[in-house]
């Protein structure tokens, strides 16, 4: 008989844990119903010399070659674009110097003699005879868009 009585006690206690589980499951759900979806991203980079490289969501790298001029051409992100986006597809958008949603630009010079000197905000053009890499991050932490990180080499010949 005693067993019976402790049966009849846990009873409830079960079926409370159970209710909570179910409730913890369906706002997990509807939570996850509710997200905001992410969306493919291209990129506009541009020079001082009004060439365009537009990295789609199926290209990562690019490559141009320039003959020696001595003039200092400046490169940066333009805009960006979601191909996809209902609202934002035709658009091209000025991005954001701060926040989730930002997009950075590191560079790398390669002399003709092999040695390197990164490339910052500061100094991110080209100028002299060698290999140039710029790398275009974007994090996955965005809101708005999946991560990517895209390549563009430029040679001054």
């Amino acid at each position: 008989m005693e067993i019976k009585k402790r049966d009849l006690r846990l009873k409830p206690i079960f079926a409370m844990f159970v209710t909570l589980a179910l409730c913890v499951v369906f706002c997990v759900s509807f939570a996850a119903c509710g997200s905001q979806k992410k969306y493919d991203i291209s990129i506009k980079v541009v020079n001082t010399l009004g060439e365009e490289f537009i990295f789609t969501p199926d290209v990562d790298e690019m490559s141009a070659t320039f003959e020696y001029t001595g003039e200092e051409v400046w490169y940066y992100v333009d805009s960006y674009q979601m191909p996809d986006h209902p609202k934002y597809s035709g658009i091209w958008l000025e991005p954001m110097q701060e926040g989730y949603d930002y997009i950075s630009m590191f560079g790398l010079y390669t002399a003709p003699d092999g040695s390197t000197t990164s490339l910052t905000v500061e100094n991110r053009f080209t100028k002299e005879r060698g290999e140039y890499t710029f790398n275009v991050y974007i994090p996955d932490s965005s809101v708005s868009w999946y991560g990517r990180n895209i390549y563009l080499y430029i040679t001054i010949d």
